[in-house]
């Protein structure tokens, strides 16, 4: 990595106490300036009035289009990567994720383990009917990730949030795929009358198609905690053991 050009951008929504150092504060969403922001992702090329469908996905165009580093990564104002601590709370370091990317491709959060398949939990707490339209619009735009979308909805695993710290050229290769994807889905599925949580609907997907643009391009994965303020990872590890031994008898 060429003089550790690396960016860690936090996408936040509002002033957050806390960060950890060497971090660069995006705004997400054009309409919630906050004052210890860096960067508002309403300048240069931008998405920011979509913020309240698209989540954290208005920080990551920004940073497709506009940041310059040779590597990127991000993660939000309340949720972090997790050194490899165990008592005490570790955000990543720099140095830490230069180290992890001298042997992966791409750094992601542990993946997480849903009941029933990731179909079956996306519609439990989302629209189903909004997966069913993404896979159409695979099936018609993008046929060659199909199976891949079925692999992973059909599975029981993935990373969420949206989060990842990769070479900035692997992340312009996700990205051009991902928003012509969203593209083409925001034109068939009706956002209006949701609550604010279910408005969000883009940014749920996104998630599970970061999943799927993972299974098709295989890169070499780095796996990492995900901190969130308060959290104590040690805590965090008993109990996900206890949840996934009880999730084996549901």
């Amino acid at each position: 990595m060429k003089d550790g050009d690396i960016t860690l951008y936090v996408a936040a929504y509002k002033d957050a106490d806390g960060l950890p150092p060497e971090r660069t504060v995006l705004a997400s969403g054009m309409h919630r300036p906050i004052a210890n922001a860096d960067i508002y992702d309403d300048s240069g090329d931008n998405i920011a009035e979509k913020n309240a469908n698209y989540c954290e996905l208005t920080a990551l165009y920004w940073i497709w289009k506009n940041s310059g580093s040779q590597y990127v990564g991000l993660e939000h104002y309340r949720r972090f990567f997790c050194g490899k601590g165990l008592l005490k709370p570790a955000p990543l370091t720099k140095e830490q994720a230069i180290k992890a990317l001298e042997n992966c491709d791409i750094i992601l959060p542990e993946r997480h383990k849903v009941s029933g398949s990731v179909y079956s939990h996306y519609a439990k707490n989302h629209v189903a009917s909004d997966l069913d339209v993404c896979r159409r619009v695979l099936e018609e735009k993008f046929p060659d990730y199909l199976q891949d979308f079925d692999r992973v909805t059909g599975g029981k695993r993935l990373s969420l949030y949206n989060m990842f710290i990769a070479k900035k050229e692997i992340i312009d290769g996700y990205c051009s795929w991902l928003f012509a994807v969203l593209e083409e889905l925001e034109k068939r599925i009706d956002l209006k009358g949701r609550d604010a949580y279910q408005a969000r609907a883009i940014g749920f997907i996104a998630e599970r198609l970061f999943n799927v643009w993972i299974e098709h391009n295989k890169p070499v994965i780095a796996y990492f905690d995900v901190y969130g303020q308060g959290d104590v990872p040690l805590f965090k590890k008993i109990r996900k053991f206890f949840l996934d031994i009880a999730k084996t008898f549901i």
